[in-house]
């Protein structure tokens, strides 16, 4: 059959000059068409076949010549006025050497979009020889393990990696089919989906979302990712696979899932040590305040008969209603008197205590000179303490100390901590009191005893209301443990701080912080 002009001739000049091997075919469907109408020159010289002995051949042998995959393809794409391929041709020439041929068809379409037939390019498949060397280089130097599968499963190229991750020799590899990489009971679908894959196929990526395991030789199972990539050569349709061992990873992240785990159950054993420690300090809390209510009643209830037992005992020591009489009477009387105005002092510390500690504490700051005020409570401290005592020495940075505190509080905190040094001091020693202004008119000052010391935990209690602990330092002496608390409380209620610094190997220092409460704060 002889080509047809009118169907060849919009291509004949482009056809010519083209370096590809081309051939033209018409859009008759009809009598197992469409045929070929028409090759160009390259194509005569890659097959040795004339035009005219071309001619008329039907394209539908392209349908033989494929396989089942590219037999769909080239079905649909014919039937649709698609593009087609490639697909490959195993023929003869006349002169009795086999070749290969790879083919693609292009369909041509007039103005107004009407099919009018096919054009087709042909190239012989030894020429692609370089990029399937080149794929097998690709393929061998991969990181991953790389599997080259053809259309039937059959493994036809593996590298070094691949045969590390399955356990196989190579030559073992080669020429296995896939589906014995996976675990047994999922042979069987896994057969099913490599089907399904060829007949769609598309690069994907398999194991991100569910896991993935494949068998090696001693039947062991490895996790792994695997991605697929189709690829079409002269010898068929293939899949390459790249297949990571992923081992490490899963290992790394059931690592890191145990830690995720263990932070969370011990951020749920803090939170929950937190919220019963914050359930503590409410508790404890509200246990303050009930001992500072129940102090400053108890307070209150004791001062009115103490007054009137101090007041019949003034009338008993000034007989205004007559003689004692007998001399034992006036002892008595002088003993009773001591003693209430010694649990007057104590019930006004209580008082004075409990209104510090629930914040209602008057302060009121005025001009005044520390050292003075210092220097008289050392005064009153030693005519206290009798001959016993030990000496209190007060050592001032200049002879006069303007500041603005509170009067009462100053004294008050001094008369605590000089009665405290001299009640627990040695005897024989001496009690220091170290004093100097701080900026913004407030006052810090220092008294130093040279007794038995305490340990830290036993300054943390020191402070505590009614805590008497049981050390060399109190072993000794009487009292309720009121000072330390009473003189700590008057300090921060004057904005300043009360701080002990523990010698366990003797004597003992507490420094004292009183701010001028109206100073600006410091930016």
């Amino acid at each position: 059959m002889q080509p047809d002009p009118a169907a060849a001739e919009p291509w004949r000049l482009p056809a010519a000059r083209s370096q590809d091997a081309l051939f033209f075919a018409n859009a008759d469907f009809t009598n197992g068409g469409p045929r070929i109408t028409a090759v160009n020159a390259r194509f005569e010289a890659m097959t040795g076949d004339a035009a005219s002995a071309v001619a008329g051949r039907s394209l539908r042998r392209l349908e033989v010549a494929a396989d089942a995959h590219q037999r769909s393809q080239l079905r649909s794409g014919l039937e649709r006025g698609e593009p087609v391929g490639p697909v490959w041709l195993r023929e003869t020439r006349p002169d009795g050497s086999p070749f290969t041929m790879e083919v693609s068809l292009e369909p041509m379409r007039d103005e107004s979009g009407q099919l009018t037939g096919f054009v087709g390019v042909a190239r012989d498949a030894a020429e692609h020889s370089d990029s399937e060397e080149m794929i097998r280089q690709v393929v061998e130097y991969a990181p991953a393990g790389m599997l080259m599968v053809d259309a039937d499963g059959t493994i036809g190229l593996v590298n070094e990696e691949a045969v590390r991750i399955f356990g196989y020799r190579r030559d073992e590899l080669m020429g296995m089919s896939v589906d014995r990489l996976v675990p047994k009971e999922s042979r069987e679908g896994h057969a099913r989906q490599r089907e399904g894959y060829a007949a769609a196929p598309s690069a994907r990526s398999m194991g991100r979302q569910r896991d993935l395991e494949a068998e090696r030789r001693d039947g062991s199972r490895v996790p792994v990712e695997i991605g697929l990539v189709p690829l079409e050569l002269h010898s068929g349709s293939h899949v390459v696979a790249s297949v990571v061992d992923i081992t490490e990873r899963k290992a790394a992240e059931a690592n890191e899932a145990w830690l995720r785990q263990e932070l969370e159950r011990r951020n749920a054993e803090l939170q929950a040590a937190v919220e019963r420690s914050d359930a503590l300090a409410e508790e404890a809390e509200a246990a303050s305040r009930a001992k500072t209510s129940f102090l400053a009643t108890v307070g209150h209830e004791l001062r009115t008969p103490l007054n009137a037992i101090l007041g019949f005992t003034d009338l008993l020591e000034q007989e205004v209603h007559g003689p004692l009489g007998d001399s034992r009477y006036r002892e008595y009387i002088d003993t009773l008197a001591a003693t209430g105005r010694q649990m007057q002092t104590l019930v006004a510390r209580l008082l004075e205590l409990t209104r510090a500690v629930a914040g209602e504490a008057e302060i009121t700051p005025t001009d005044l000179d520390a050292a003075q005020v210092l220097t008289d409570a050392a005064e009153r401290a030693a005519s206290r303490a009798g001959e016993r005592a030990p000496a209190i020495d007060v050592e001032l940075q200049s002879g006069r100390m303007p500041a603005v505190v509170d009067r009462r509080c100053l004294q008050r905190i001094a008369d605590e901590l000089l009665a405290n040094a001299a009640q627990h001091g040695d005897p024989a020693g001496t009690v220091r009191v170290v004093a100097a202004p701080q900026t913004g008119g407030g006052v810090t000052f220092t008294v130093a005893d040279d007794g038995p010391g305490m340990s830290e935990d036993v300054a943390s209690e020191a402070v505590q209301a009614f805590v008497q602990p049981t050390t060399a330092y109190t072993r000794h002496q009487a009292g309720l443990g009121i000072g330390l608390s009473l003189a700590k409380a008057l300090a921060t209620a004057h904005g300043g701080d009360l701080r002990i610094e523990a010698r366990p190997d003797g004597g003992t220092a507490v420094h004292v912080t009183l701010p001028n409460p109206d100073a600006p704060a410091a930016a």
